[in-house]
């Protein structure tokens, strides 16, 4: 269908940030990506966060060893504070979700703090260990995406079975967790977009799903809502630039606009690691 197709165009532009609610999948589909490299390749010195030594016998880290050791200076989790996988290779993915978000770091101040997702780059990837950019977490998990292709193109996908299959899930968990986020005011904005750039009296019809740790949230219900206007295709193919022009994330329709495009950017995540391997 039209919208599908624009929505999967969109996917090109990639804008992804860590944030409460997606960070515990992010840390999740990072270890499903060093799980693969070490299953396709061996544990070597071109992996990702080759840096970093862990408890495993072959010097490699366990779960909790890889998602502490990856974070920036200052952002780690304050003591004593562990999820637990413990030695699990292939951790469940929204019952790890779940406690990952529950963990504490230390803050300046002495005390506790939510932990959040924070990545060093410099510790997952090495210089010169990519070619592409690095600058954002955008980069970062684009980079992380090829490590993973390359390690299905190495072995193919059946030999990576859960690991891989747990990816994939890590990457829909970012992905409905950035939907998540945006809520309400996501719906509004696009309400607003179709009455006042489109002259539109469609109102988006809405749906409850619920997530993969059993959690409701509102969206928007895209194929229900163009079975009710034949014209929304269309009317939302202009969405993006209309969207684009709310720049300060102090507004709410700036926030929105910030949303929107870390779902872009995950959107694109996603449907690279769910196509099939052509190994």
């Amino acid at each position: 269908m039209l919208l599908r197709a624009i929505l999967l165009l969109s996917a090109i532009v990639q804008y992804v940030t860590c944030n409460k609610l997606a960070g515990p999948y992010q840390s999740l589909y990072i270890w499903y990506a060093y799980r693969m490299e070490i299953e396709a390749f061996g544990a070597g010195s071109n992996q990702i966060a080759s840096g970093l030594k862990g408890s495993a016998p072959d010097g490699t880290c366990y779960f909790d060893e890889l998602m502490d050791g990856l974070q920036r200076q200052g952002q780690g989790l304050a003591p004593g504070q562990h999820t637990t996988v413990g030695k699990e290779l292939t951790p469940d993915v929204a019952k790890t979700a779940k406690e990952i978000r529950g963990l504490t770091a230390l803050d300046p101040k002495g005390g506790t703090k939510p932990f959040v997702c924070n990545l060093d780059s410099a510790k997952l990837f090495k210089s010169g260990q990519s070619t592409k950019p690095m600058s954002s977490l955008a980069d970062i998990l684009d980079n992380v995406t090829d490590r993973i292709e390359a390690a299905r193109q190495k072995v193919g996908d059946e030999a990576l079975g859960d690991t891989l299959k747990n990816a994939q899930l890590a990457a829909s968990g970012i992905h409905e967790q950035r939907v998540r986020d945006m809520g309400q005011d996501y719906i509004d904005t696009v309400n607003d977009y179709l009455k006042t750039a489109q002259g539109s009296n469609t109102q988006v019809v809405t749906d409850n799903p619920t997530d993969m740790e059993g959690n409701k949230y509102k969206t928007i219900d895209f194929e229900k809502t163009e079975q009710a206007d034949s014209k929304f295709a269309q009317h939302w193919a202009g969405f993006p630039q209309w969207l684009d022009q709310y720049k300060s994330t102090k507004t709410k329709k700036g926030q929105v606009r910030f949303h929107y495009k870390a779902v872009r950017g995950v959107q694109g995540i996603e449907s690279r690691v769910h196509k099939k391997c052509k190994k």
